[in-house]
């Protein structure tokens, strides 16, 4: 069982929770309620109701959806991971199946519980929100880029005020063809009328075009790498990425009227560059969640350095070497693929 003292250490870590006081966090701690588990027990159920928010304190598990008779594994989740928030806000039915892969336990708490929190801190609500948008734009989106071992925890686009700010232009055009055919219809001109329909076209494509290209800038963060995802239609499509590891800083730029409408840029900087998600809603939590992240990439890193380490000196003592899992010691997978990746690139439409 853990003692309140360690559970706030542990809920500190966690973004979903930042913007809580100390007091809240202490009444937090100690609303929790630690539930053990063992490998293979079903903790959520799918096409199921749930009333329980559950925050991963140790071990491992997986989510599996059943579709069509079959078993598809959505993500592998570790400690400070979380679910069970989504039907707090939807009221809907479980989508998918939480099932332990390893012993460990979770902290419970009731939506209800949860609900109270909220509604006596509201900084916490655009934390959930971000939350709920990453899974239902997954939920649709499913990039084939996104590798087997990857778990996506954040998935965003660009403000909706951006593209109204890109929509006046072409609505104030409006105004001329429109004139142009009610002159043309007061004076039985058909050849004006005609012209301005074409024009009215021509701007409702522009409109068209406008609105699918803001809609196709996606911002991700994984476990393992932070991606912008940039497509202009009919000119290019890239993909720009970087290992967590390759992370040197992470900041917040905003403007009097991103202030108010709580949106702005996240520059992430890393070895080569900068990856910036530009125009994203609650930007401040959007910059936690990544820092977050890239924390828990160095902490595995350096778990994979100390385990290689040991392995060495036993090694040389001529002491035999436990046995890894998959062939893979915990830890050791991450390490290998941020050392050999790059740490940014740029992949051209052809091999999207």
């Amino acid at each position: 069982m853990s003692t309140i003292p360690e559970r706030i250490v542990f809920l500190k870590k966690i973004h979903l929770f930042s913007g809580l006081s100390d007091n809240d966090l202490n009444d937090l701690a100690q609303t929790l309620v630690d539930e053990p588990f063992k490998t293979g027990d079903v903790i959520i159920k799918q096409d199921t109701r749930g009333d329980t928010f559950y925050i991963i304190y140790r071990g491992h598990v997986k989510v599996v959806r059943q579709q069509n008779k079959r078993e598809r594994i959505l993500a592998h989740l570790v400690a400070q991971d979380f679910f069970g928030e989504e039907e707090l806000f939807s009221k809907k039915i479980r989508t998918a199946s939480i099932i332990a892969e390893s012993d460990g336990s979770v902290l419970a708490l009731h939506h209800s519980k949860l609900n109270e929190l909220i509604k006596r801190s509201p900084k916490l609500k655009p934390n959930f929100d971000v939350v709920i948008s990453t899974h239902r734009l997954w939920r649709r989106l499913q990039f084939k880029w996104v590798r087997a071992d990857e778990v996506v925890y954040f998935v965003a686009r660009k403000h909706p005020i951006v593209l109204w700010r890109t929509l006046v232009l072409p609505f104030l055009t409006l105004i001329v063809p429109f004139l142009a055919a009610a002159f043309g219809v007061l004076t039985a001109e058909n050849w004006l009328i005609a012209i301005a329909f074409v024009f009215i076209l021509m701007i409702a494509g522009w409109v068209v075009w406008l609105v699918v290209n803001w809609g196709n800038d996606y911002y991700v963060v994984t476990n393992q790498r932070v991606i912008w995802v940039e497509k202009v239609v009919g000119i290019f499509d890239s993909r720009q990425e970087a290992p967590l590891s390759t992370i040197l800083s992470v900041g917040v730029e905003t403007d009097a009227v991103g202030r108010i409408l709580d949106y702005g840029n996240v520059i992430v900087r890393t070895f080569v560059g900068k990856i910036p998600f530009n125009h994203v809603s609650h930007p401040n939590h959007a910059s936690r969640l990544v820092e977050e992240y890239w924390g828990r990439a160095k902490e595995r890193n350096l778990g994979a350095e100390k385990e290689a380490m040991k392995d060495a000196l036993r090694k040389r003592l001529n002491l035999p070497i436990p046995e890894k899992k998959n062939g893979r010691r915990s830890g050791t997978a991450d390490f290998l693929q941020i050392a050999s990746a790059k740490p940014v690139k740029i992949i051209p439409i052809e091999n999207l």
